[in-house]
């Protein structure tokens, strides 16, 4: 069975701790060093002996949900084959209990394009699709194509114009189209290794559902497609996104709470490269329930048009968010697209007139490094105030990277849209208190943009206890040279990034140790506790996570189920390109 819950469980652990203990701000060198017992021998159920061709034209949905069905018999479940260099060509694929697809990485699952592929029901426009599934899940190296280029049908530079079906259940017009992977009311799920390429909608959706983990995906969407977002999680528990690359249009990571039953809890991206023409990291936009310990750490986002965004916009509330050792790079798209280069943007704002909205707190930016061509923008409002806001050894390089106008502040969605004609800083704040800005440091590149302005700003009489220590500002703009010495700085290739990345990522068997644990007096501290009482603490808690999943995962180690760089380059090379 998979064993990608061998980190994953440490982590979830010490995701616990984070919303109730806390020690020194120091990180924790915790090293879940116990093995889990080898699983039971595997029960395998091939496609094939069911009669799939593939072929790539064939469809070969009832063979695949043959052998989906005869694995889901036995009582420990089972593992569903593909032929090597296969391409099989299928309409709705349902996983069951205890089932995992297997995908040789020389092996395409080909997802139908027809409406009478799928079901009736617009929620349920899945490709593959887990619906109160428990320990189930896809894995290999193989590839799951949504085919989003045959839904093109003309278009613009900016944006491509796609195809949507006229279906009643869908009360989105603009957005009729069926999902890549769907996760709904499930649990123990694993998406581990794959290639997930061309959706036309969403690529994985993760809905109501708890104890899930993307890891080690490769997440490829078409730049021009309108909503085809990476992952998009709502409303769930004990979430682990690890080391996964993702390149979309749309935002790379989504994380809403568009029910009011449904909070978010327990989040953990650790490592990953992620591009976007909207947000690398949405939190919110759609916010109606509680959002609470969150954690982002070891990420790279490159040449996306908003870098981290958290956006609330209802009734809902946000606390315990917590983002460390990231590195931002954004710039300009056109304006069809949400954001406008800003590395960092916190907002509390009215979804509309009569929206009331809830509170956003206890926010933690720490080891954060950014180069844009926008500042970071911090904006409540009169009703939402944002509370205790930390930027902790942040550096903003602001360079001049593309040719489209800037001078606007973007606060969408809500009732105020997008304000024109307006001076940019490289911190802006308003309707904000508690803030804390400790060793942050501004660099004005060059060339510089016209509209750029003052290091700190801060709207008057809108902004309380505002404590700031050790900024920095350096103004390289005036020099001579222009963009001839530009290449070295924050745009380079797509290429020079990648290696950069590559060089500062730590390796992915360290995932999860080191989660930072705040002081109780800092963002995040529920209550005083040791470090040793800490370590403590986790290493029960390890010990007891390992016993839980022992009975349905193995050692895996994930360093082996990585691509090789290469290609991975070779396919940023080509999104660069786009």
């Amino acid at each position: 069975m998979n064993a990608s819950y061998r980190h994953f469980g440490a982590g979830l652990v010490l995701l616990s701790l984070l919303a109730g203990v806390s020690c020194q701000e120091e990180y924790l060198p915790i090293e879940a060093a116990i093995e889990i017992p080898e699983a039971p021998k595997e029960t395998l159920c091939s496609v094939k002996d069911h009669g799939a061709v593939g072929d790539g034209d064939t469809y070969d949905t009832a063979a695949i949900q043959a052998a989906i069905d005869d694995c889901a018999k036995h009582p420990e479940g089972g593992v569903v084959i593909f032929e090597e260099n296969g391409r099989y060509h299928s309409a709705q694929i349902v996983v069951k209990n205890g089932v995992r697809l297997r995908l040789p990485k020389t092996t395409t699952l080909l997802a139908g394009i027809k409406r009478e592929d799928y079901p009736k029901i617009y929620d349920d426009w899945y490709f593959i699709l887990f619906s109160e599934c428990t320990n189930c899940g896809i894995e290999g190296e193989g590839r799951v194509d949504g085919q989003g280029s045959l839904w093109v049908y003309g278009g613009t530079a900016e944006q491509k114009a796609v195809t949507n079906w006229d279906d009643a259940s869908c009360t989105m017009p603009k957005q009729c189209r069926p999902h890549l992977i769907g996760v709904k009311a499930s649990s123990l799920v694993t998406i581990e290794g794959m290639e997930l390429y061309d959706a036309v909608h969403w690529t994985v959706h993760i809905e109501h559902s708890e104890t899930v983990a993307v890891n080690n995906c490769n997440i490829w969407g078409d730049p021009l497609i309108p909503n085809s977002a990476g992952i998009v999680i709502d409303g769930s528990k004990r979430v682990y996104l690890g080391e996964n690359t993702i390149s979309t249009a749309d935002n790379a990571i989504t994380v809403r709470t568009p029910q009011a039953s449904h909070g978010m809890e327990l989040l953990l991206v650790d490592g990953g490269i992620l591009q976007s023409r909207s947000s690398a990291i949405q939190i919110g936009h759609e916010s109606r329930a509680m959002f609470s310990s969150l954690a982002f750490q070891n990420i790279s986002i490159v040449q996306s048009h908003r870098g981290i965004a958290v956006a609330l916009r209802d009734e809902g509330s946000m606390e315990g968010l917590q983002f460390t050792n990231i590195t931002v790079e954004t710039f300009f798209y056109e304006r069809a697209w949400l954001g406008g280069a800003e590395p960092i943007h916190i907002t509390a704002l009215p979804r509309s007139v009569n929206t009331e909205v809830g509170t956003i707190s206890d926010v933690r930016f720490q080891n954060v490094t950014c180069t844009a061509e926008a500042g970071i923008v911090v904006a409540g409002s009169v009703d939402a105030t944002i509370e205790g806001l930390v930027l902790e050894n942040v550096g903003i390089e602001l360079v001049q990277q593309t040719d489209y106008a800037g001078g606007f502040l973007d606060y969408r969605p809500g009732v105020r849209g997008v304000v024109d004609d307006v001076q940019t800083s490289a911190i802006f704040i308003e309707f904000a208190n508690h803030i804390s800005l400790n060793t942050v440091e501004v660099v004005w590149g060059k060339p510089a943009r016209p509209e750029w302005s003052q290091a700190l700003e801060i709207t008057p009489r809108t902004v309380h206890a505002l404590h700031v220590t050790e900024l920095f500002v350096h103004d390289e703009s005036a020099h001579p040279h222009g963009r001839e010495d530009q290449g070295g700085s924050a745009r380079a290739t797509m290429m020079a990034w990648v290696r950069r990345i590559e060089n500062n990522l730590r390796s992915s068997n360290k995932a999860f140790l080191g989660l930072e644990a705040n002081a109780a007096s800092g963002v995040l501290g529920r209550r005083a506790a040791s470090s040793a009482s800490v370590i403590i603490i986790v290493l029960v808690a390890v010990v007891f996570m390992v016993f839980v999943v022992s009975g349905i995962v193995g050692h895996f180690d994930m360093r082996a189920k990585r691509h090789a760089r290469t290609a991975e380059e070779a396919k940023f090379e080509k999104v660069a390109q786009a």
